[in-house]
């Protein structure tokens, strides 16, 4: 017993430590990045880095703040090394693990399940409660029908942000050598579509109460968006 107990909490530290390094990590790369822009540097970066980390240990509920600015941090380090190429068979091989760990081996659910128990910033979390009926027997063994109130959670992992984001920044990149507005205007051009598909994924899980991967349709919507791009004439690459 005391060996099992040992041994999850050996385990819980190692996960803290792991997601303060992701987090700080990603979190420098976000602030550094506006740091160029705003006018503060390294060192500044790195204690916002930090702070960013640690207000997640403190006060758990900020997990959201801390998975979107994380999933911004690791889409611009994507983005640094990949070319475009590279991108798109990087999104490919993703989308069909994501369908895989799904709906075959079914690990992501589990996962999922834990970083919203465990208030992990891998993943934003949302929740809700909602009323259902559900029939229970008395002890006589007469069925009947209740309204029964459950709180229903839905996680979105970090990876389905920040991969569409980075593809739309690989993009980006390798537009800017033709003009800056056009890449612009395809970046954005290709974010709306991403958001938009990640707004019919949401509605849909929500409606049919189901673990879906997300990856595949919000890639497929940030593919959509940036063939428009390119058709239209607006992506030169």
């Amino acid at each position: 017993s005391t060996l099992s107990s040992s041994s999850a909490a050996s385990d819980v530290y190692k996960r803290q430590i792991m997601e303060f390094v992701i987090l700080s990590s990603a979190g420098f790369v976000v602030f550094y990045g506006i740091g160029v822009y705003v006018g503060y540097g390294t060192y500044e970066s790195v204690a916002l880095a930090l702070a960013l980390a640690l207000a997640k240990f403190i006060e758990p509920r900020v997990r959201n703040i801390t998975a979107v600015i994380s999933s911004a941090g690791i889409a611009v380090m994507f983005a640094m090394f990949l070319s475009l190429t590279e991108a798109v068979i990087f999104v490919i091989i993703m989308s069909v693990y994501d369908y895989v760990a799904v709906f075959i081996t079914r690990h992501m659910v589990t996962m999922a399940t834990e970083f919203g128990k465990r208030q992990l910033s891998f993943s934003i979390s949302s929740q809700e409660k909602v009323m259902r009926k559900v029939k229970v027997a008395d002890a006589k063994g007469v069925k009947r029908t209740v309204i029964e109130e459950k709180i229903e959670r839905l996680e979105l992992g970090t990876g389905d942000i920040a991969l569409p984001l980075a593809f739309a920044l690989v993009v980006f990149k390798t537009a800017v050598p033709h003009g800056f507005g056009p890449a612009v205007a395809s970046f954005i051009i290709i974010s709306v579509f991403s958001a938009m598909a990640l707004a019919i994924v949401l509605f849909y899980v929500r409606k049919r109460r189901l673990f879906l991967p997300a990856l595949p349709p919000i890639m497929l919507g940030t593919v959509v968006g940036c063939m428009i791009a390119y058709v239209s004439g607006i992506l030169i690459i």
